[in-house]
C-alpha cells in the first residue's frame, strides 16, 4: 500500500502534529486531492518547464532542430510587446443613463487601485508566461497588510508551473479546488508559522525551479508550501463559499474554515470572499515556445539524459 506524504512526517524529522478529526480530515483530503491534480498535470507542467528553458537558452546550447534563437526570441518579445501595448483598462458600464457619471468615477477608482497594485508590470509577466508556456496565472486578492495595515486590493503573477487547477474541468471556477505551491525550506515555514514548529517535515517530491532557494545552505531541509483553495456548497441556502488552507511537509498551517493557525473562524463563516469564487485566474493562449516544444524543437534539453 502506498505511503502518503502526511503519514511520513515523523520519518522526515518531524513530530506528528496534534490535530482534531476535522483538521486531520482537511489535511488528508487536501494532500490526496493535490496528488491527483499533480498526477494529471505532470505532462503539461513538463512542457511548460521545457518551453521556459528554451526561452532562457543561448543558441549554441540548442539542438540542431531548434529554430534560430534570434528569430524565436524576437517572435516572443514582439508578442509580449503587442500585449503590453494593449494593456486592458478598467471600464465599468452604467446600467442606466443616469448612473453613467458614477460608472465613470468607479472606473477611475478601479484604475487607480490596479496602478498602485503594480498591474502594468504584473500584466507583462502574465503575458510572458502565457506566450512562453501557454498559460498565465493571476491572483487578485485583498492584502490586509497593504496601505500600512489598512488593506488594499493586490495582484500577483504566479508561475503556471507552480499552479495546480482541477485537470478534469475546463473552467477553473468549476473545479473541486486549486493549489498554489511555493518552494521553500522547513526553517522558513517554521519561522512564519511558529505554531507548526517541529511538525513540518522535509518534502522534495516536487521539482525545484532553477534559481529558487539558491541562497539557502545546501544542507537546509527543503519543503513545499501548498496553498489549498476549495469550495463548500450549502444546499439549504444554495450558496457556495470559498475557503483557503495552507500546509507544508505534512503539517497543517492555516485554515479559514476551521479557524486554525490564527484564522478568525467567525470572520470566515461565509467564506473568504462573498462572491464564492477562487481568486485565481488563468489565461490560456497559443504559446510560441510551448508549440515549438510540441513540434519537437529542442527535443533534447539539458537534464534529459539524467532522466532517461
Amino acid at each position: 500500500m502506498e505511503t502518503k506524504r502526511w503519514e511520513t512526517a515523523a520519518r522526515r524529522g518531524a513530530k506528528m502534529q496534534p490535530l482534531s478529526e476535522a483538521e486531520q480530515a482537511l489535511l488528508r483530503g487536501g494532500y490526496e486531492l493535490f496528488e491527483r491534480f499533480r498526477s494529471g498535470l505532470t505532462e503539461a507542467h513538463e512542457e511548460m518547464r521545457r518551453a521556459r528553458m528554451m526561452r532562457q537558452m543561448r543558441q549554441d546550447e540548442r539542438s540542431a532542430t531548434a529554430p534560430v534563437g534570434n528569430t524565436l526570441g524576437s517572435c516572443v518579445d514582439n508578442a509580449i510587446a503587442d500585449q503590453v501595448d494593449n494593456l486592458p483598462e478598467a471600464q465599468l458600464l452604467p446600467e442606466r443613463e443616469e448612473t453613467s457619471k458614477s460608472a465613470e468615477e468607479m472606473s477611475d477608482v478601479v484604475s487607480y487601485v490596479l496602478y498602485h497594485a503594480g498591474w502594468p508590470g504584473k500584466y507583462q509577466t502574465i503575458m510572458e508566461d502565457a506566450i512562453v508556456t501557454g498559460t498565465g496565472v493571476a491572483e487578485v486578492f485583498w492584502d490586509d497588510e497593504a496601505e500600512d495595515g489598512e488593506g488594499m486590493v493586490s495582484v500577483l503573477a504566479w508561475h503556471p508551473e507552480d499552479f495546480y487547477p482541477d485537470p478534469s474541468v475546463e473552467n477553473l471556477q468549476d473545479g473541486r479546488a486549486c493549489f498554489k505551491v511555493t518552494h521553500t525550506t522547513v526553517d522558513w515555514v517554521e519561522a512564519h508559522y511558529p505554531h507548526a514548529k517541529g511538525y513540518v517535515g522535509e518534502d522534495r517530491s516536487l521539482p525545484w525551479q532553477e534559481g529558487l532557494g539558491e541562497d539557502a545552505p545546501q544542507d537546509d531541509a527543503r519543503t513545499t508550501l501548498i496553498e489549498f483553495w476549495y469550495k463548500r456548497y450549502d444546499a439549504e441556502s444554495r450558496r457556495t463559499s470559498v475557503h483557503m488552507a495552507q500546509m507544508a511537509g505534512g503539517a497543517l498551517l492555516y485554515s479559514t474554515e476551521l479557524g486554525f493557525g490564527g484564522a478568525d473562524r467567525a470572520a470566515y463563516a461565509d467564506g473568504v470572499y462573498a462572491h464564492g469564487q477562487y481568486p485565481l485566474h488563468a489565461l490560456q493562449i497559443p504559446a510560441c515556445l510551448a508549440q515549438a516544444v510540441r513540434n519537437g524543437a529542442d527535443s533534447r534539453l539539458p537534464g534529459d539524459a539524467e532522466r532517461d
